[in-house]
């Protein structure tokens, strides 16, 4: 998980608490640690890990997000709804229809890192890299790693 991933975590975290909602064991813990680490003199923004790491570029991570909310849609594609009588896409056609119909709207959620390019070829190259296993899903959750439908800070949008 990225810093923007932890922000939005303990943002989720802060409309339970709001809500009034019962944390589950593991939440309870994760605060009691974190508030105890914070207290006892270390930086919050380290404790809760939200802001950007050594190397780690907005840049990237606009890139990740993009990346994550193209996939999505070739995910969606791929894997039909299967009570819908509309026919699945191959993932070689979803990610090409998606350098034409998706990619400019990413672009256009996500400004900024304007010179990455995201042809059919390489939405392909990334569709199949290991390391984005968990874009390749159509389920996606307001807690999963580079969930693409929530702003970044300072979106000018």
């Amino acid at each position: 998980m990225n810093s923007l991933d932890h922000r939005r975590a303990l943002l989720d975290l802060a409309y339970q608490l709001d809500r009034g909602e019962d944390l589950s064991e593991e939440q309870k813990k994760f605060l009691a640690f974190a508030i105890y680490r914070v207290a006892t003199g270390e930086n919050a923004n380290k404790v809760f890990q939200t802001q950007l790491r050594r190397g780690e570029k907005l840049s990237a991570l606009i890139d990740r997000r993009r990346m994550s909310m193209i996939l999505h849609w070739v995910a969606c594609q791929v894997y039909s709804d299967p009570n819908s009588s509309r026919k699945a896409m191959s993932v070689e056609e979803a990610c090409y229809l998606a350098e034409e119909l998706v990619t400019s709207k990413a672009k256009k959620a996500f400004p900024g890192a304007d010179n990455r390019k995201y042809s059919g070829d390489y939405l392909l190259r990334c569709w199949s890299d290991p390391a984005n296993a968990h874009l390749r899903s159509p389920d996606r959750s307001w807690l999963d790693p580079d969930f693409p439908y929530y702003p970044i800070e300072g979106d000018t949008k």
